[in-house]
């Protein structure tokens, strides 16, 4: 049996950072400063480079 105080190694996938709005996985690692981010919304959080490039549209569309 196992001792419970070893802790599982991390998935791949629990390093990475999902889309808030769509939840494909991103290449931006969790442990990566939102500051350095690419496709980071504050008050949002991460968004996949598709779902940030057609929220970006849209709302260049609807102001202009």
């Amino acid at each position: 049996m196992r001792n419970s105080c070893y802790k599982k190694k991390p998935e791949p996938e629990s390093l990475m950072e999902r889309c808030v709005l769509c939840g494909h996985l991103t290449d931006t690692p969790r442990a990566e400063d939102i500051r350095g981010r690419e496709f980071y919304i504050d008050g949002v959080g991460q968004l996949c480079r598709d779902c940030y490039l057609e929220l970006f549209l849209e709302t260049r569309r609807a102001v202009f």
